[in-house]
């Protein structure tokens, strides 16, 4: 979704012209997950943030495409994360945060794919500034699993919930729609700042993506550095109740 040049108007409607992106997305994720009983065990809840802050390995590139004011832009992001941790909070059985007495070792494991594709439409571009309305759906499919066991005091912790495995894998569409844009400034227009938002609705309750940063043009494409940001609030039913990351990016952009 990183917006493309701005190029001022010349008439020529007929031409088509591409950009792809490569970038460096450094996320941090947080959120909170809830596991209904299971096999006569309570209800596992937990902290995201608290559990997790292991970033294995992402992905994250970008194409667009655009004839006159007309276009469409898909955006694509591969997240693994996990962590082995001993914690006293963050952790809830049944509803109810684990004991003073108690801690949980937890091995907990997100990965998944978010998916944004949509169409633009640009009502305003000069060689110093550009608009786009966009309108489009995003898919989001993530897989969670925690395995947790219980040290200390556990007596007060019924068998069944001093060890075990969960897993989900939640996977949602959702229609959205936004803004993206960009302003050149500087000798020859080269730098340039950048904006982009979206909010949707659909297999979630609300979600949104927010991004702005800077960047410098060359010859053959951009360098750029910004910050992103991606947030979910799920519905009731749904095991994976809030999800969102954050943080630097940095991309490489080439045209033709």
């Amino acid at each position: 979704m990183v917006p493309q040049a701005a190029i001022a108007a010349t008439g020529d409607a007929d031409r088509w012209e591409f950009q792809a992106a490569l970038y460096v997305y450094l996320p941090t994720l947080s959120g909170s997950s809830l596991f209904p009983p299971e096999d006569g065990s309570d209800s596992i809840g937990f902290d995201t943030a608290t559990l997790l802050n292991h970033l294995k390995m992402t992905f994250m590139g970008s194409f667009q495409a655009r004839q006159g004011p007309w276009g469409a832009f898909t955006d694509l992001l591969y997240i693994d994360l996990g962590n082995s941790k001993t914690v006293s909070r963050g952790f809830s059985i049944g509803g109810m945060p684990l004991p003073s007495t108690v801690t949980a070792r937890t091995d907990l494991d997100i990965r998944g794919w978010l998916w944004t594709l949509a169409a633009t439409y640009r009502p305003l571009s000069t060689a110093q500034y550009s608009l786009d309305v966009l309108g489009g759906a995003r898919y989001l499919d993530i897989r969670q699993k925690i395995t947790w066991n219980l040290e200390g005091d556990t007596t007060v912790i019924t068998p069944a919930d001093r060890a075990g495995s969960r897993e989900a894998t939640p996977s949602n569409w959702d229609a959205i729609a936004g803004l993206k844009g960009r302003a050149a400034f500087g000798p020859d227009h080269r730098w340039f700042a950048l904006y982009y938002l979206d909010l949707g609705a659909g297999g979630s309750r609300f979600t949104d993506q927010l991004m702005g940063g800077a960047g410098y043009t060359f010859q053959w494409g951009e360098v750029l550095a910004a910050w992103r940001y991606i947030d979910y609030q799920m519905k009731s039913e749904a095991r994976l109740e809030r999800l969102s990351f954050s943080g630097p990016l940095i991309a490489v952009q080439f045209r033709w």
